[in-house]
């Protein structure tokens, strides 16, 4: 049975508020409705629980939404930060093998399209840019 329209309006108008990305687990109660809407196509898995919207999951911007959704306590680093700090990280496609910069306080195992740095960011060095 398809989930409800209102369930459908909710999810979308969280991706939305969230760049473009949900993390399955602060919606557990609406599997159904997540399962839905993965086959329909409307929505992809990008990294392990979470989800982005089809026409934009292979993009920079959903990409670095989708991996700081991941990893909330990283930040980007490097050249990621950088084209986010200058507006750069547009909504085009993200080239074969590249790969996004992030920094995390601890370490976890590698997974494709990331590059994941073992290093703590002061809060003071920390800049949130577009949501």
């Amino acid at each position: 049975m398809p989930p409800s329209d209102h369930q459908l309006l909710v999810l979308s108008d969280i991706m939305a508020m969230n760049n473009g990305v949900l993390r399955q687990a602060d919606h557990l109660a609406w599997r159904a409705a997540f399962d839905y809407l993965v086959r329909q196509g409307t929505i992809v898995r990008v990294h392990p629980g979470v989800f982005a919207d089809a026409r934009y999951a292979d993009g920079r911007f959903t990409g670095c939404a989708a991996a700081l959704a991941r990893f909330p306590r990283a930040v980007l680093w490097g050249e990621t930060a950088g084209a986010a700090l200058l507006g750069e990280l547009a909504a085009t496609p993200m080239a074969v093998g590249e790969e996004l910069t992030l920094a995390l306080p601890y370490s976890v195992k590698p997974i494709a399209g990331l590059q994941l740095v073992n290093r703590h960011v002061a809060a003071a060095h920390v800049r949130r840019v577009d949501g």
